[in-house]
């Protein structure tokens, strides 16, 4: 067992050993590296049964190469079966059930289905894995940019030389710090969290390493796109620093993906507004014709104004104001789907579009980001605010201009034989071509001689009839009027 270790990883050799007892592995798409910066080369991970006095743990494990060890189990094993270590008397505690020595001997036994776990050393060895550092960095570029951050350089200046800087309020700052903070030995910062039953031991992340590891844990295809609390959770567990769920909240919040794929968060509904009623002459008319007629519609315009103000204060008690403005950006709700495409693979949410000119309190005409505005104004139930994140790393792929070049000389290529050859068959099907007879000969008498009518329509109250010409394939028939 190793306790600077993160992970639990098995070697190659040992996994092909035991192939026909242990799931099928699957693709791992992180990056691993050992406690001393070296680049650990995964093949996978599975799910595999340990053996460990006579119970057998299911776990998921790591697969590599070249290891030091043929099993290390890391922090996660312990966490999660509740193991205690007992270094002086080198003994192991799985959850208060029963002790064993700790022992160094694989199992090579044919009736056995799981590993004896090799922990002979309790303590960090420098050649196995740690998985502490920021996915795809170094250890000594994360210790570089630590020692350069802003706000925890003081702390881990303190930490290494014990000394305080100089402004009285930052020294502050330092003392509060450094009773959850630490230094490991490779000089790397982190922290422990006290407050839960947890009491996890995180990583401290500079602010320039701090937006490729949220890029990582929500945008990456092991990401999942999960939403703020679930994010904040994965990250939480192994890394920190100062404001992780506001930076968090703000980076999710900004996510293109999320945003056209996910629901609305915002559930009340907009104010009702009633409708006015419309201007019209007809009270000449019934001055004229029937007095008794406006005593009806007076009635009955009121009892529709008491039923719309009645309407409206009880739909009104779960609605609130939405606080969109002219200049505002936001998403809008199309529920179309295209026919063909299914709901689930449509994204609903389209944008970002302007808001130029409110037209009344709960509709306002749009424009798009190229200042083309749409024909109709818009309800404000199907606006989502739009959130922009102006320093979300990009990354541009470079392309190779020779390949993509072979790629379409071998098209044109294809595309040209594959013409000429629908070019030959057509010349082939006719026996004018085929015996040297020139079809343009015909052109001035315009005579052609018939196979057979293929079939009959009618169009524009005439009738007609599909031709089918002696000698010509069925690609030259042509549609002929009854005359």
């Amino acid at each position: 067992m190793d306790t600077g270790a993160r992970c639990s990883i098995l070697d190659e050799t040992i996994f092909e050993n035991f192939r026909n007892q242990v799931n099928r592995p699957l693709p791992y798409y992180g990056t691993l590296t050992t406690a001393n910066g070296a680049p650990l080369h995964v093949l996978g991970k599975t799910v595999c049964p340990i053996n460990i006095g006579g119970y057998i743990f299911e776990h998921e494990m790591l697969i590599a190469k070249n290891l030091t060890h043929p099993v290390i189990l890391g922090y996660d094993f312990m966490s999660q079966f509740n193991v205690k270590l007992d270094c002086g008397n080198r003994r192991v505690t799985f959850e208060g059930m029963f002790d064993i020595e700790m022992i160094s001997k694989p199992i090579d036994n044919k009736f056995s289905t799981g590993i004896i776990v090799d922990d002979t050393p309790i303590r960090r060895i420098p050649d196995t894995v740690a998985t502490l550092t920021v996915p795809g960095r170094p250890i000594d570029q994360v210790v570089k940019e630590q020692r350069n951050d802003p706000y925890y350089a003081d702390l881990v200046s303190y930490l290494a030389d014990k000394e305080l800087p100089e402004d009285l309020k930052e020294a502050k700052k330092v003392l509060a710090l450094e009773g959850n903070h630490y230094l490991d030995e490779n000089g790397l910062l982190f922290h422990h969290e006290l407050k839960t039953s947890r009491n996890l031991t995180q990583l401290v992340v500079p602010q320039s390493l701090r937006n490729e590891l949220i890029t990582w844990a929500h945008d990456e295809p092991c990401g999942g796109h999960f939403g703020v609390t679930k994010t904040y959770e994965k990250i939480r567990t192994n890394y920190y620093w100062i404001g992780m769920y506001n930076d968090i909240q703000t980076w999710v919040k900004s996510c293109t993906t999320c945003a056209q794929r996910k629901r609305n968060p915002t559930t009340s509904k907009a104010p009702l507004l009633p409708r006015k009623d419309p201007t019209d002459n007809t009270d000449l008319l019934i001055q004229r014709f029937v007095s008794d007629l406006r005593l009806l519609r007076n009635l009955a315009k009121e009892n529709i104004q008491k039923a719309q103000t009645k309407m409206k204060l009880h739909y009104d008690q779960t609605t609130k104001s939405y606080p969109f403005q002219v200049g505002h950006k936001v998403w809008v709700y199309t529920p179309i789907t295209k026919k063909g495409l299914t709901k689930k693979l449509t994204s609903f949410w389209h944008g970002p579009f302007r808001l130029i000119e409110k037209t009344s309190p709960v509709t306002f005409k749009v424009e798009n980001m190229n200042n083309k505005e749409l024909p109709t104004p818009i309800h404000v139930s199907r606006f989502k605010q739009w959130f922009g994140y102006e320093e979300k790393p990009t990354t541009d792929l470079a392309l190779n201009t020779e390949v993509l070049n072979e790629a379409t000389e071998t098209m044109d290529e294809f595309c040209f034989e594959e013409t000429n050859h629908k070019i030959q068959e057509e010349v082939n099907l006719a026996p004018e071509i085929e015996h040297g007879v020139d079809i343009m000969e015909n052109l001035d008498s315009n005579i052609y001689k018939m196979e057979k009518i293929v079939k009959k329509r009618t169009r524009g109250g005439k009738i007609q009839y599909l031709i089918k010409w002696e000698g010509y394939p069925s690609s030259q028939n042509i549609w002929e009027p009854e005359e």
